[in-house]
């Protein structure tokens, strides 16, 4: 299994389900500021089906949620948000499959299309008699985040499962590879916290991130199968999975190119050479991909920016300065372009 082809800096992430967070936050009543604060994130941000964010945005943005909330066990509450609507072709083409095994194989097959942050496997063999399981793995050091993200796949998972038809007495149990919260006895004993929207066995400092269910049920046909459907919507899955493979393959090579040259940032013909392309090409390629030399460049940039902002004190002049701007001005206008924030505004909040 391949893993680890990003970092957290790399916009990748689809904003899928960073909006259904979203979206869940705003019916609740959190303010889109205090959500927002310091991610570089706009409400407009989430409606934009093609823009991809970085793992470090997204990072700032759940814990800006679980702050907001108050709610320590909120990835249980979010996963239960992760529906068929939610995602997409991707439902649709689970939705359609001929069984329940092939319906899991297909979202482990597309999840690319939704989230890069998990690979997932089915397990046959389990060495619990008469139990298959989701295998999870992460495709980063999740840090403290750990507990959020897993909660929240396993929760989603055990929710599109019950949502395809699936018996939820076949569900046997959830495992995390994560410690146990301290609270985690006192939260299951309350009926309304977040930790009772997975209502199956949950064991934690387990080897693996797994669901597990019946193997019986595997081979039962969907209510919903439709051979038809089936065949064009993961034709599309297919299409759409080839296309991101093949864009990121491009545009990481680029991104890698610059970071490796921060001390000067390159321009298109300076990357174009490296390449061994010349600058026509290498602008046609990016344009394939949906983007372009200077979009990945300021990308990269402004995730720097962010971070310098956050984490040190080094001055706002200081700082545009390592990132080849000639006065602050001139910086200040492209991170407001970026963020909608001015540097001084967004180190503020």
């Amino acid at each position: 299994m391949i893993r680890h082809l990003f970092n957290a800096y790399d916009p990748v992430l689809p904003v899928f389900f960073p909006g259904v967070l979203f979206r869940m936050m705003q019916a609740e009543g959190v303010q889109i500021d205090e959500l927002l604060v310091n991610t570089g994130l706009t409400p407009e941000s989430f409606a934009d089906e093609s823009l991809r964010i970085s793992f470090k945005e997204y990072e700032q943005f759940i814990r800006n949620a679980i702050e907001a909330t108050g709610d320590t066990h909120l990835g249980w509450r979010f996963g239960e948000h992760i529906n068929v609507t939610s995602l997409g072709i991707l439902g649709y083409a689970a939705l359609s499959s001929s069984t329940y095994q092939s319906a899991i194989e297909a979202v482990i097959q597309y999840l690319k299309i939704r989230s890069p942050l998990f690979e997932l496997s089915l397990a046959l063999d389990t060495h619990k008699p008469g139990e298959a399981a989701l295998l999870i793995d992460e495709s980063l050091d999740f840090g403290d985040l750990r507990y959020f993200l897993l909660s929240s796949i396993l929760s989603g998972s055990t929710h599109l499962l019950i949502q395809l038809a699936f018996p939820e007495n076949a569900i046997k149990g959830a495992e995390l590879g994560c410690p146990k919260p301290e609270d985690w006895d006192r939260s299951r004993s309350n009926p309304h916290n977040s930790t009772n929207r997975i209502r199956c066995p949950v064991e934690f400092d387990a080897p693996f991130n797994r669901l597990r269910f019946d193997s019986g049920v595997l081979d039962a046909t969907l209510p919903t199968a439709d051979p038809l459907t089936e065949k064009s919507v993961k034709e599309i899955c297919q299409q759409m999975l080839s296309r991101i493979e093949g864009q990121s393959g491009l545009v990481q090579q680029v991104r890698t190119y610059i970071l490796a040259h921060t001390n000067d940032f390159p321009g298109l013909d300076s990357a174009a050479a490296y390449f061994c392309v010349s600058p026509r090409t290498l602008r046609r390629e990016l344009s394939k991909s949906g983007t372009t030399y200077q979009g990945i460049l300021d990308k990269v940039r402004e995730t720097i920016a962010i971070e310098l902002l956050r984490t040190t004190r080094k001055t706002i002049g200081d700082i545009g300065l390592e990132l080849g701007f000639e006065d602050q001005s001139n910086f200040g206008r492209a991170f407001k372009r970026w963020t909608g924030k001015a540097p001084s505004e967004f180190r503020r909040h």
